[in-house]
């Protein structure tokens, strides 16, 4: 399934984007991983909208709502800290597509089946997506893997 969403967020604004030596984006508020702008030697060319065709809500969660949601849940992480589970859940080296998916088996259990948490994600998507000048998206999640544990079969090994 997939969810298409137009200029939904018109009301955050499209600030310029900075070149910044700071490997914090100002953007996606995401430390050590600077946006393509950042990196860019021609930032002009990354102020201009953008469309995105293909992204996944449950691959473009901030981690700090994943912490939140998890403290407020009680869920043990085994982190202290939102800094503690970015380092967790981010390949640092090219990895097969199974190492990549197994990054989340670390967090998904806790959005899952959590309908206050799915409304958070997709409203911080379409938020991110505004600030990076983001005026068409194709959004795709599937219901199955956000589903509580009244689904076969259960996905994350959650509990019933």
């Amino acid at each position: 399934m997939h969810i298409i969403a137009r200029r939904a967020a018109a009301g955050f604004g499209f600030p310029p984007l900075l070149i910044s030596s700071v490997r914090t984006s100002k953007h996606t508020g995401c430390r050590g991983l600077p946006t393509m702008a950042e990196r860019s030697q021609q930032p002009q060319l990354f102020n201009q909208p953008k469309i995105e065709l293909h992204v996944h809500l449950d691959g473009a969660i901030r981690v700090e709502t994943i912490f939140d949601v998890a403290k407020r849940r009680r869920i043990d992480l085994r982190v202290n800290s939102s800094e503690e589970l970015k380092e967790k859940i981010i390949l640092r080296e090219p990895a097969t597509l199974t190492g990549f998916l197994e990054k989340f088996n670390e967090y998904m259990h806790v959005i899952a089946g959590d309908r206050e948490a799915i409304k958070r994600i997709a409203y911080e998507f379409i938020e991110d997506k505004a600030k990076e000048g983001v005026i068409y998206v194709e959004v795709r999640y599937s219901p199955h893997l956000l589903a509580n544990s009244n689904v076969e079969p259960i996905p994350w090994n959650q509990n019933r």
